[in-house]
């Protein structure tokens, strides 16, 4: 599924990965030449994560877009 086919819905109804795909989306709205992410896999299953994780890496090729990530580690 796709956020096209959502685009009538409310953003607070999508599931936590769809938030972090839309929130990517409307980042990049502006062309930034970094992006600075929050822990943006927080609160994401394992399968979310790993596509969330591709997403990004698609950004940085496809966009030319630097990006620096927080996370927190044990």
């Amino acid at each position: 599924m796709t956020l096209a086919i959502l685009r009538d819905g409310r953003a607070d109804k999508l599931s936590a990965g769809y938030r972090q795909r839309l929130a990517l989306g409307l980042a990049m709205l502006g062309e930034p030449e970094l992006l600075i992410l929050d822990e943006p896999a927080a609160n994401l299953d394992p399968k979310a994560r790993v596509e969330l994780y591709a997403l990004i890496k698609n950004l940085r090729k496809d966009y030319s877009v630097n990006v620096l990530i927080s996370a927190h580690t044990s």
